[in-house]
């Protein structure tokens, strides 16, 4: 038996090794064939692509700035090649005024202040120059200066939208604490002529020293103007203090009311 098994070991362990080599050739083998097969490309998945455009998150946008008000305060306005003189209607005049560039006072003007009340009204009251409150609004005398004129009109038992007729000697926005200049007076006062015309008052009443001294062409001080009747082509006019002025120097108040029951006087005599 022993000598059977002896036999038999060394073609066991041949055959052993054989199918070992047999088995490493066919693993590289298997191995080559797999490294030369074409590898196909991989297919990627599909995506889907909207054709309808998707919802852009709204924002507010910046605010704009109007570059048309930033012109019109460093552009001269159309004239409108019209004469004071020559001006026959409101309208006429509103177009002459708002186009007026004659002095420096249009550099910035966003606004003219033309007047408020009635035009065919009999009392005319004619103050200096619009302020910036003034200019803001469009309108003569509004703020705490107009309260004291409306204060002052109602004690004299007259309508401000009926009996009476507000302006200004000058148009435009003079700059703060600047009393209007000669030039601007110059340019703005064939306007004021024309509105005297066109609304014929049987009265006037100048508020402060500039209008006073101009209707009246004179320089003398509004303490010697005040109080007494004067005429402006033929119509009565009275001078009195500017309410900006009374409501610094609310003293005199009273010295404003005397002059206003002189006009109401005069014109009760016509």
């Amino acid at each position: 038996m022993k000598k059977t098994l002896d036999l038999l070991i060394p073609t066991l362990w041949k055959f052993r090794q054989n199918i070992a080599t047999e088995f490493k050739i066919s693993s590289l083998k298997t191995s080559l064939s797999e490294s030369q097969v074409e590898k196909k490309p991989t297919k990627l998945p599909e995506i889907q692509i909207s054709t309808t455009p998707s919802k852009v998150e709204e924002t507010t946008p910046e605010p704009i700035i109007e570059i048309k008000q930033i012109i019109d305060t460093i552009t001269p306005p159309k004239t409108i090649n019209i004469s004071p003189e020559s001006i026959t209607t409101w309208q006429e005049l509103e177009q002459a005024i708002k186009s007026c560039d004659k002095c420096q006072l249009w550099n910035g003007r966003t606004n003219v202040v033309i007047d408020k009340g009635n035009r065919n009204a009999k009392w005319m009251f004619i103050g200096e120059a619009p302020n910036a409150q003034e200019k803001k609004q469009g309108l003569p005398f509004v703020g705490e200066i107009g309260d004291l004129l409306n204060k002052m009109i109602i004690a004299m038992n007259l309508k401000i939208s009926e009996d009476v007729y507000i302006t200004n000697l000058i148009k435009c926005c003079t700059p703060e604490y600047h009393n209007p200049k000669d030039n601007e007076i110059q340019q703005c006062y064939p306007y004021l002529k024309q509105q005297i015309e066109l609304v014929k008052p049987d009265i006037i009443v100048t508020l402060g020293k500039f209008s006073s001294q101009t209707l009246l062409n004179s320089d003398l001080a509004i303490n010697k103007l005040r109080n007494q009747v004067h005429e402006y082509n033929g119509i009565p006019l009275i001078a009195t203090f500017h309410p900006s002025y009374l409501l610094r120097a609310p003293e005199n108040k009273k010295l404003a009311w005397d002059d206003l029951q002189l006009a109401m006087q005069t014109l009760a005599k016509q």
